[in-house]
Parts: C-alpha cells; sequence; structure tokens
C-alpha cells in the first residue's frame, strides 16, 4: 500500500490547494487507480476535493475520505452510475452528486457511511438484489427520486436522514430488508411497499411527509412526529474497524435468508442436480452457460407436500431456465420452495487424467453447496468453504452476496 499512499500524497497536496479557490476540480481517474491497486481488505485513503467521474469500487475495498463528505465529492456529471460497488467493497465520507443512479450494490453485499446523496435523479441508492449496510448518511432527493430502492434485497438501513424524494425508501418482494432509527423528513411517501410484514421497522421517526406509509398503519415503536433541529444526530466520526465489524455481522445475518443452490455431483462427469431452495414459491432459474442442457425439473412446496408448476423456457440471450410461477403461494419461510433440474454441461464437471475432478459454475445465489460424488472429496474450493465430510457423501457449503464463479476440485476420497 506504500506506494499507493505515496500517490495519495500527491493527489492531496494538489486538492488542498484548489479547495480554497473553489475546489479546482479533479479526475476521479486519480482515485479509480489507487482502488485498482488495492488489494481485498486494504483501505484507500482520498484526500478533500471535487473529484468528476465515476467510480467502482473492487472486491474488499474500503475507500474513505481523510476529511469527511463536506469537502470530498464525487460529482458523476450526469452518469447512469456515479459508485458501483464490488463485494464486500464500502464507501465512508463522500459526498456523491449528480447522476442517475448515486450508489450501485451490482447485487453484491455492500456498505454505505458517513456520506451524503444529492441531486440524483432516479435512486440515490438501488440494490438490485444482494445485501448490506447503509449507515450515517443523508439522502436528499428531487421531489422526484427515489432516496433507496430495494429489488430482492435485504440491508440494514441505520441511523440515516432521507429527505425530499418522492418516495423515500421503496422495496419489492423478496427479501425483507431492515430500517432502524432512521429520520424520514418531508418526503411525498416516506415508505413504500406491500405490507409491513414484508419489512422490519424499530424506532424510525417521520417529520413533514405527505404520506408516511403506503400500507397503512406503522407499527408500535415508530413514531410520526415534528423533529427539533439538531434532535436527531448522525453518528459520524467511527472507525473503518467498526463499520467492517458491523458488516461481517450483518453479512452472517443477511445471507441466510437467501435462496440456497445445491449442486449434486453425479458419477458420470458432465452430468449434476441443480438444487434450489427459495423462501416464496414464484422464481426463475437460469442456466449459466448456454449450452446447457436440461434434461429434467420438478417443482415443490416440502412443508405442504404439493407440487408447484413450473416451466422450462429459454431466457432473451437463449440460456435455458426454469421458470416457477406459483403467485397464489403466498406463505414464506426458509429452504420452502425446492426446484430439482437435472443438469447436463460436460465443460462444468470434468474428469482429469490425474484422477481429479473439477466442478466450474457461476451462479448469483449467495447460498452454495456441492455435493462430491460418491468416493471423492474436496480438496479445494474457490471462494473457500466449510467442508463437511462426516456423511456418506462430502460437501462443501460457500457463502459469497453476488455473481459467483465456484471451482471446486476433487480428489479420490483415502479409503
Amino acid at each position: 500500500m506504500k506506494r499507493f499512499l505515496a500517490g495519495l500524497v500527491l493527489v492531496a497536496g494538489w486538492a488542498v490547494a484548489g479547495w480554497a479557490q473553489e475546489a479546482t476540480p479533479l479526475t476521479t481517474a486519480l482515485v479509480q487507480d489507487l482502488i485498482d491497486g488495492a488489494s481485498p481488505g486494504g483501505e484507500v485513503l482520498v484526500a478533500p476535493g471535487v473529484y468528476h467521474g465515476t467510480l467502482v469500487l473492487r472486491d474488499g475495498v474500503t475507500v474513505r475520505s481523510t476529511d469527511g463528505d463536506a469537502v470530498t465529492v464525487i460529482d458523476g456529471q450526469g452518469a447512469e452510475t456515479v459508485v458501483a460497488f464490488g463485494k464486500e467493497s464500502a464507501l465512508i465520507g463522500f459526498t456523491l452528486r449528480n447522476g442517475n443512479v448515486l450508489a450501485a450494490s451490482k447485487g453484491n453485499f455492500i456498505g454505505l457511511f458517513e456520506s451524503t446523496l444529492e441531486s440524483f435523479q432516479r435512486f440515490g441508492i438501488f440494490f438490485e438484489g444482494g445485501s448490506g449496510v447503509v449507515a450515517h448518511n443523508l439522502i436528499r432527493g428531487n421531489e422526484r427520486s427515489v432516496g433507496i430502492f430495494c429489488f430482492s434485497a435485504n440491508p440494514l438501513i441505520i441511523n440515516n436522514v432521507i429527505e425530499d424524494n418522492h418516495i423515500g425508501f421503496q422495496w419489492h418482494p423478496h427479501l425483507i430488508p431492515s430500517l432502524i432509527g432512521n429520520l424520514f423528513r418531508n418526503n411525498h411517501v416516506a415508505l413504500y411497499g406491500a405490507s409491513a410484514d414484508t419489512v422490519v421497522l424499530q424506532g424510525n421517526l417521520f417529520d413533514g411527509n405527505a404520506t408516511v406509509a403506503s400500507f397503512g398503519e406503522l407499527p408500535a415503536g415508530n413514531e410520526v412526529r415534528a423533529v427539533a433541529p439538531n434532535e436527531f444526530v448522525l453518528a459520524r466520526g467511527q472507525p473503518t474497524s467498526l463499520y467492517r465489524d458491523l458488516m461481517d455481522t450483518t453479512y452472517e445475518a443477511a445471507v441466510k435468508d437467501h435462496p440456497i443452490i445445491v449442486y449434486d455431483l453425479h458419477d458420470e462427469p458432465g452430468v449434476f442436480d441443480a438444487v434450489t431452495l427459495f423462501p416464496w414459491a414464484t422464481f426463475t432459474v437460469s442456466a449459466s452457460a448456454i449450452d446447457t442442457r436440461i434434461d429434467t425439473h420438478e417443482a415443490y412446496d416440502w412443508v405442504a407436500d404439493r407440487a408447484l408448476h413450473s416451466e422450462l423456457i429459454r431466457e432473451a440471450d437463449q440460456r435455458p431456465a426454469v421458470r416457477v410461477n406459483n403467485p397464489e403461494f403466498l406463505e414464506k419461510m426458509r429452504e420452502r420452495y425446492v426446484l430439482e433440474s437435472r443438469y447436463v454441461h460436460p465443460a462444468s464437471y470434468v474428469q482429469e487424467p490425474d484422477g481429479r475432478r473439477i466442478f466450474r459454475r457461476m451462479t448469483n445465489l449467495a447460498q452454495i453447496e456441492v455435493v462430491a460424488p460418491a468416493g471423492y472429496t474436496v480438496a479445494e474450493s474457490t471462494p473457500p468453504g466449510v467442508v463437511n465430510d462426516g456423511g456418506d457423501r462430502v460437501f462443501v457449503s460457500i457463502h459469497d452476496v453476488g455473481v459467483t464463479h465456484v471451482e471446486v476440485i476433487l480428489v479420490p476420497r483415502a479409503r
């Protein structure tokens, strides 16, 4: 990291000198170079300045301003997405402005802390799948925007001011987000979602919103009242380590609510079952490789012991998929609704001349299990997982929110 910090010192001198003269604009390329050179688990420190452009955060990297959001700005200049987050990446202490979407999870688990989000056309924060922690931020809209939009995501939203939006917080099924200790102020609609049963609401304040909640009455423990100036405080100035610990704790809780995929490898290379378990009864599972053959599929509700409607389809890009469509079944429960499909794809599951077998597959489901064929054990997995070898067949469990390229190396089991 010393090599990158040396470059940062040069940027810092330029940025601070410019700030006294109406903040001479810089380019985000200066910051992006530091991010691209950082390793997972590393932290990139950014000096004050107005940086024009966009950022893509690398997996596992924290990007933090040295002097806070009041003097450190990422100006997207009308970009579609101003900051795109990688897996388990975090941004701390910036003002983000001038974009269609200011912060996008890209289906990953993310952290956004101590920042101001303003002047956005569509979404301040867009969770398109994935999860994360959003804490101690000011999210100020333009009366036409949505402060935070969640689609099939379950982030923790805690101690934020969300104001002046058309909709403060909007969510769609199926995962359940948690909103704790936030202030919703002067939004047209503070909360927009199906019902109070599809979101966790605790200790939130609502002041000056035309409509508090689209679903009607708030759960107990939330208040609609005038909030005095300086009464609500954003708890800023926390160390990066505290935010990383909060992300780790939230990650373990959040991932348990995500669907599961189990790859059950057959004795014959190239053939495996893809078993998915969802908390809801309507979903689509697409093969990641276009030349995959889906020989059989069956969907069912194992709790009620009933069949589910399913059909084999082709996605727009011609990948085979199975659509499970049962909107009449409203009950939700972890791992309740099952789809079992028989896949044939020789390139995903191969026999090596040295006796090893290698399984490679891509998925966007967060809980992954790969079950070795009889007589084999797991030598290595990417991402790393937990190997269970206590039964007749060995399996590895992997937790990874976002798009995951799975590789499991199997070797003959010692007799």
